[in-house]
């Protein structure tokens, strides 16, 4: 992974396929969103997600990379690192990525498992589970990455979407 880096300038983080796992029973089943990578079921406690290249647009809509990705120093420096004002802990590391998108970094997608993640469920770890909190973060991140929202609900509409149109995206079209 510090290759890629080493030889390509433009890129900024380094990401790959992931190995999800359990050793205190099943791994709890998981949606991937449409384009977001493919989940190879191994058995009742082993998953492996495969990522697809980099979307912006995925990204924005999905948040589908996680914080196990290699990444310059100087671009988490660049981007003043995570932003401790997330109301919500677990949506630190989406943020940071839109924001090293946002300034123009390219993202490098290796096709393998470069990382294993031990799922545990436990509610009280992960903030996130919660709807009603979720949704305080995720209305943070729109309001700040607004731009990208826009355009990444724009190609959902005509690429994703065709003929089905958000009322909130004719709304802000109409302005």
């Amino acid at each position: 992974m510090i290759e890629i880096l080493d030889k390509q300038p433009e890129v900024a983080v380094v990401y790959g396929d992931l190995r999800l796992f359990s050793d205190r029973g099943k791994v709890r089943t998981f949606t991937i969103q449409p384009g977001c990578g493919i989940a190879e079921y191994i058995n009742e406690q082993e998953w492996i997600w495969k990522l697809p290249d980099f979307d912006l647009n995925r990204l924005v809509l999905f948040g589908y990379l996680d914080a196990c990705a290699v990444f310059r120093k100087s671009v988490w420096q660049e981007c003043q690192g995570y932003d401790t004002k997330i109301p919500v802990n677990g949506f630190e590391d989406w943020e940071l990525w839109l924001n090293m998108a946002k300034k123009g970094w390219k993202f490098h997608h290796v096709a393998s498992v470069l990382h294993d993640y031990r799922f545990i469920y436990d509610p009280k770890l992960k903030e996130w589970h919660v709807p009603q909190k979720r949704q305080i973060a995720l209305g943070y991140i729109r309001k700040k990455h607004f731009d990208l929202f826009v355009k990444a609900y724009l190609w959902r509409i005509f690429v994703l979407l065709p003929g089905k149109v958000p009322r909130k995206i004719l709304q802000i079209l109409k302005r």
